[in-house]
């Protein structure tokens, strides 16, 4: 969850796009397609772990199952 973003965040169409939001937006959207499609445990593990709250200082939540 990222606080105050929306579907037009990464893309920018309703305002300046937040570095921030689209950094996050960015990598994760990239461990998880390199996680499912190339089968890539670091990334795999990457998303299931602390990190990506870690990186982003406390400002996002994620969540996964």
């Amino acid at each position: 969850v990222i606080e105050g973003a929306n579907h037009f965040s990464f893309g920018g169409r309703l305002g300046p796009r937040s570095s921030g939001v689209t950094d996050a937006v960015n990598g994760l959207s990239t461990h998880f397609w390199d996680a499912h499609l190339k089968d890539s445990q670091a990334s795999r593990e990457y998303l299931q772990s602390e990190r990506p709250a870690r990186e982003s200082g406390g400002a996002y939540v994620f969540e996964h199952k």
